[in-house]
């Protein structure tokens, strides 16, 4: 059994490609097949991945051809935001915690590009760790999956300020900064296809 944590960032910029708008104080698509997210068709080809993702997406690739030429019981899931009690709060990995350690530090924060109405879906560790386990009680070979907190936990910058500050009563001191080269304007998993494998499994973990 081989489970593969792959990433979004194997779409590369591709979510970039398809046009947005500001509603309060979030992007929406404007394409409202979109609603849901985007599910596993999104391209990878033609796109700026960084070397980052491409690192993720050959070994993303390499384990579906293994486990389709070969036989090996592995699976892909192409994670998004992912959270938890043992989340470390730093920049380049755990924004989410990152940011609550601002609000408590009260030490200045930078957003990085789209003025904070960059959407993000997040999932918790155990709803990921639980999809894992139904994975591993019925596998399906070379599949590969978007996963993340779907549309019922996405979040923008913006709005994690205000449910950070909401919480916490502190104000968070931030500016802006560029955008990040290949960073994604808005990105919710669909995550259909994962319920659709395993009914047994759902998200049971709320952002708020």
């Amino acid at each position: 059994m081989f489970i593969y944590t792959s990433t979004n960032k194997v779409y590369g910029d591709a979510p970039n490609y398809f046009s947005y708008q500001v509603k309060d104080k979030r992007y929406e698509p404007n394409d409202p097949k979109l609603y849901d997210g985007f599910n596993e068709g999104l391209r990878i080809d033609g796109v700026l991945h960084t070397p980052f993702g491409v690192s993720k997406a050959s070994a993303d690739l390499y384990v579906q051809e293994y486990a389709r030429l070969f036989g090996l019981r592995a699976g892909v899931f192409r994670m998004g935001c992912i959270t938890g009690g043992a989340a470390m709060a730093v920049e380049q990995h755990n924004w989410e915690p990152f940011f609550m350690k601002k609000a408590l530090s009260d030490e200045p924060l930078t957003i990085y590009g789209y003025g904070g109405y960059q959407v993000r879906d997040v999932i918790h560790a155990r709803d990921l760790a639980a999809l894992f386990f139904e994975f591993f009680r019925n596998p399906r070979p070379g599949e590969a999956y978007n996963i993340g907190g779907s549309r019922a936990n996405s979040i923008s910058l913006l709005e994690a300020i205000d449910l950070i500050e909401e919480i916490t009563g502190r104000r968070i001191r931030y500016s802006h900064g560029p955008a990040r080269e290949g960073d994604h304007i808005w990105y919710i998993s669909d995550i259909s296809k994962a319920k659709g494998h395993f009914p047994a499994w759902n998200l049971t973990y709320s952002h708020s």
